[in-house]
């Protein structure tokens, strides 16, 4: 509020219209938005919801025939629980016997251990991969696209989808 007068203009002003410096100053600025974790002593980054604004505020740009947020293509996956589903569920994930054990027992992960770290980064991991691959035949796809793609495709429960993994916490 102080800051930028309860104004996201000025947010939009203050990130030069950049996607990455947006997400940065949202995690920043407004202490909600801070998805961190500490993984093996480092501090590892996602920013689900932060993120996720800078895609929802570049589609309304969009629509809206603005001007878009530059360096879209430089943010990475949303991070949270139904990508993963989605990607277990196509083959693209396999979780080790524990992990597989835990979530398909509807188990709750804590939302700072290991295993909640590895599956949101491996979702960050995977679809940069899989945007590399749609890449070579459409070259202005981002990863915040093929993560939309998965987002919609994991809407339509299907029986061989396998549970998402449980997690208490406001990031996601």
């Amino acid at each position: 509020k102080n800051k930028y007068s309860s104004d996201a203009d000025k947010l939009i002003d203050a990130s030069g219209n950049d996607a990455v410096k947006l997400v940065s100053l949202i995690a920043e600025d407004f202490p909600a938005f801070d998805d961190t974790r500490s993984y093996m002593g480092t501090k590892v980054g996602f920013y689900k919801r932060a993120t996720l604004h800078a895609k929802m505020l570049n589609d309304l740009l969009k629509k809206s025939g603005m001007k878009e947020l530059k360096n879209m293509s430089k943010l990475t996956a949303i991070a949270d629980y139904k990508i993963p589903q989605i990607l277990r569920s196509l083959g693209i994930f396999e979780y080790s016997k524990d992990l597989s054990k835990l979530i398909d027992n509807y188990e709750i992960l804590d939302a700072n251990c290991e295993y909640e770290v590895e599956i949101r980064a491996a979702t960050i991991w995977a679809v940069k991969h899989m945007t590399e691959e749609i890449n070579k035949r459409f070259p202005k796809f981002t990863a915040v696209d093929t993560d939309n793609m998965l987002w919609v495709m994991s809407q339509e429960a299907k029986p061989n989808f396998k549970p998402y993994h449980r997690t208490y916490t406001i990031d996601y």
